[in-house]
């Protein structure tokens, strides 16, 4: 045989195994799987239909084809031979039964890879929610033949036991502590007021540049550290404002700036102009006030 045989041979049978690997199958899933009354806080359910490559999908059964099912018309939940939930290409999904404590959604694409699916999750199931759950799709395939695609699972209620309440209870202190922790964090505001006292006698070693609008300067400054009360778990937000200022001079030129903040406290700086005295303030009182960031 030459190498176009071998190379069409070799094409053919890669055709023939493709062709023999595509198929649609029907997918159960439930989460956990099994449930504790009171104990259990939410259980999901989950059917779809998937197109499949795995090679051996020879012929059909309940669960699966040999063949791309390309249209599913409509997707139906049932526990103990009861509906429970459904979609269908013309209505929504939609809950049937569990309405109290039951979510639903699904979508019916028929894209490939992920024809059409419907999920549902209870909050707080109860032994109400055990049972056998069944799933059918029914699809369409190229030929226009009617393909009902079942699946079954079994989800039982087990009933918690004195290990599991006294964990559950545990569980609930650990999370009221959290909670209680977090509203002290949120209602932890402290505040204070910080005084500035005559300006010219502060030290000239202690100097910046103050840049403003149109205008920059040499200035004389002086800091003050707060120590919180109590620390904070991160650092928080200050703020601060003028209380009080007495000034003697027609003209009145200074800077605040929160040079610093960590978890423990902060350092607020007051600068004036170096130069002259003409611009002093006497006394300069600023009220502060931390908040917690949440």
């Amino acid at each position: 045989m030459d190498r176009a045989g071998v190379l069409m041979l070799v094409v053919a049978m890669v055709a023939l195994q493709v062709s023999e690997s595509v198929g649609s199958e029907i997918n159960l899933d439930v989460t956990p799987s099994s449930l504790q009354p009171v104990l259990t806080d939410t259980m999901t359910l989950r059917c779809s239909l998937d197109d499949t490559s795995g090679a051996g999908l020879v012929g059909r059964s309940v669960d699966r084809t040999s063949e791309d099912v390309h249209y599913v018309m409509s997707i139906l939940v049932t526990r103990n031979g009861a509906d429970v939930a459904s979609i269908t290409t013309h209505i929504p999904a939609r809950a049937m039964a569990d309405v109290a404590n039951v979510h639903v959604t699904g979508s019916i694409g028929n894209a490939p890879g992920d024809r059409g699916y419907i999920e549902l999750t209870w909050r707080y199931p109860t032994s109400a929610q055990a049972g056998t759950y069944g799933c059918n799709i029914t699809g369409l395939n190229d030929a226009g033949h009617t393909i009902l695609f079942t699946k079954t699972v079994e989800l039982e209620a087990i009933s918690p036991t004195i290990d599991d309440l006294v964990r559950q209870i545990h569980k609930m202190q650990l999370k009221s502590d959290a909670d209680d922790a977090k509203m002290a964090q949120m209602s932890h505001i402290e505040n204070g007021t910080l005084e500035f006292h005559n300006p010219a006698r502060w030290s000239n070693t202690n100097t910046y540049t103050e840049t403003g609008e149109g205008w920059t300067g040499p200035m004389r400054y002086q800091d003050q550290t707060v120590k919180f009360d109590q620390p904070y778990v991160r650092p928080p937000v200050v703020t601060w404002d003028q209380n009080f200022i007495y000034v003697y001079h027609q003209h009145l030129l200074y800077s605040v700036r929160l040079v610093k903040v960590d978890k423990y406290g902060f350092t607020i700086r007051v600068g004036k102009f170096r130069d002259s005295t003409n611009y002093d303030f006497q006394r300069l009182d600023l009220n502060w006030k931390s908040f917690p960031v949440l």
